[in-house]
C-alpha cells in the first residue's frame, strides 16, 4: 500500500532544504516496516499456538475414550477367565471315569 503522506512528506522536506528530515523518516519507515513484520510473525506463533492446543484437546478426548474402552476389554477378559475355570471344573468332573466319585455324581 503506498502512503502518501510520507512521499509527499519526503518531497517537501527536500525542496526546502530538509534533507536531514529525509533521513529520520527514513529511520521511522524502516521501524514501521520491522512492527509490521513483527506482528505478522506474532500472528503467525499465535496461530500455531492454537492449533497445538487443538491437537492437544483431540488427543486428550482420544486417550479418555482408549481408556475406557480399555477397562470395558478388561472387564470382559475378567468374566471369560472366570468362564474358562467354571468349564474346566466342569470338564474335570466329567472326566471321573469312577462311578462312585463324588465329583461326578453330585458336582
Amino acid at each position: 500500500m503506498i502512503d502518501y503522506t510520507a512521499i509527499v512528506t519526503l518531497i517537501v522536506g527536500l525542496f526546502s532544504g530538509g534533507g536531514v528530515i529525509w533521513i529520520f523518516t527514513l529511520k521511522s519507515e524502516k521501524k514501521k516496516k520491522q512492527a509490521e513484520a513483527d506482528g505478522e510473525y506474532q500472528n503467525v506463533y499465535q496461530e500455531m499456538i492454537s492449533d497445538l492446543r487443538e491437537d492437544r484437546r483431540i488427543m486428550k478426548e482420544e486417550r479418555d475414550n482408549l481408556l475406557v474402552e480399555i477397562k470395558e476389554l478388561q472387564m470382559s477378559v475378567e468374566i471369560i477367565k472366570a468362564d474358562i475355570e467354571k468349564l474346566k471344573k466342569r470338564h474335570a468332573k466329567e472326566q471321573c471315569l469312577r462311578m462312585e466319585c463324588k465329583e461326578r455324581l453330585f458336582g
